[in-house]
């Protein structure tokens, strides 16, 4: 038993999942059929059909098992191909499961490299569909030194998913645990549900130069800088029994420029810090390389799809947004105490560099690492070796 007070931070630390929308096959279910399959019925009768026949069913058995649970009016102008399709992208008949590299018996979460591989692979061309839209603005020429591509996402759609918590310390969490905390009596297999809510948005991907971060990452000064996090974050792992993590140049990297951004396109934009959040792409899995980063919208209300955000991924407005940015990022309001500090540690569990209220951080609601794995001198450079950051010529 440990006492603490109603309000503090380390009573409930929620262990929320998310994953954007993918289109099995583009422009295949219209919003319409979308909208058709969140009624109870529809849906309800499809999983119940898919648990006897699988991806052998016909499509006159749906439709007339349908019929006898939904009025006729509802499906009078599905045509077959769309209904069955609709039922392919509901239950992911056909779909490729990726390979797990972890422990099944363990109940953790797989990879982001794994999971976040398809949505990478999606965003980063141009998907036309009605949940999942994007076009290719271009790249101003100014960024194309360290910008390989930007994408405009029109339409995302985001579920989120609570599986569970932990208090007084945010740690591992199996899935089955989480969900013993979430209901005072289990449920059977067939219902183990989890509470979770659908938010639309938009936002702007970017994707670093592949060429120009491999020969940054090689270099032994960033290596070394960037290995200083991930041995604070070692010291921590080993004291509170959390997996060991080995934080690349290229995440640093990744999320701190998030971080900077967003806290530039709340004044471009006018959104409020806690209505962007970033999503990372990165990974040095072979066959899987990524370095990517989604800064997008997802609230529950009307801010999240006002178009503000598109729209600063114009050339000219996208080039203004990382000279400010970048700009900024060179000296914080606290220097030098920050860029110092930051040489042995600051922020949560000492995991951030050069990063502080006055420069990196974010709400936690739109980081997600809690604030973590911060630091300015990987973006453009430190007082000591300024030809140290990705884009110091930029900058």
């Amino acid at each position: 038993m440990r006492g603490a007070l109603r309000a503090a931070g380390n009573v409930y630390f929620p262990k929320v999942e998310s994953s954007i929308y993918l289109p099995q096959k583009e422009g295949a279910v219209s919003a319409e059929m979308h909208e058709l399959m969140r009624h109870p019925a529809v849906s309800g009768t499809m999983r119940t059909l898919h648990g006897i026949f699988g991806a052998d069913l016909a499509v006159q058995v749906l439709r007339d098992n349908l019929l006898k649970n939904v009025p006729p009016e509802l499906f009078g102008p599905v045509s077959d191909e769309e209904l069955m399709a609709g039922y392919r992208d509901l239950l992911g008949v056909g779909e490729i499961v990726p390979e797990s590299g972890e422990d099944s018996d363990a109940e953790l979460l797989t990879g982001d490299d794994e999971w976040r591989f398809p949505e990478f692979q999606h965003i980063r061309h141009t998907p036309k569909d009605d949940y999942l839209s994007a076009t290719d603005p271009g790249v101003h020429p100014d960024l194309r030194s360290h910008i390989e591509r930007v994408r405009s996402v029109d339409v995302l759609r985001e579920t989120r998913a609570l599986r569970g918590f932990t208090r007084v310390r945010d740690g591992v969490l199996k899935l089955s645990e989480g969900k013993a905390l979430l209901r005072r009596e289990p449920l059977p297999p067939v219902q183990a549900w989890l509470p979770a809510y659908v938010v639309k948005g938009e936002g702007i991907y970017f994707e670093l130069d592949a060429a120009q971060l491999a020969v940054w990452e090689a270099r032994a000064d960033v290596q070394e800088r960037a290995q200083k996090i991930t041995d604070q974050y070692s010291a921590v792992a080993s004291q509170r029994g959390l997996q060991n993590r080995t934080l690349s140049p290229r995440f640093v990297l990744l999320h701190t420029l998030g971080h900077l951004l967003i806290n530039e396109l709340v004044f471009a934009c006018g959104y409020s810090s806690a209505s962007l959040r970033e999503r990372l792409y990165v990974s040095t899995t072979p066959g899987r390389e990524m370095a990517g980063l989604l800064i997008y919208t997802a609230a529950g209300d009307s801010e999240g799809t006002m178009g503000g955000l598109v729209r600063m991924a114009r050339p000219d407005n996208l080039r203004a947004v990382f000279v400010s940015a970048l700009g900024d990022a060179r000296w914080c309001s606290t220097d030098p105490v920050c860029m110092d500090a930051g040489e042995k540690g600051q922020g949560p569990d000492s995991c951030n560099l050069a990063a502080c209220h006055g420069c990196a951080l974010l709400p936690e609601t739109s980081c997600e690492e809690f604030n973590r794995f911060l630091d300015r001198g990987l973006v453009v450079g430190t007082f000591d070796k300024p030809d140290l950051g990705y884009f110091l010529p930029f900058a």
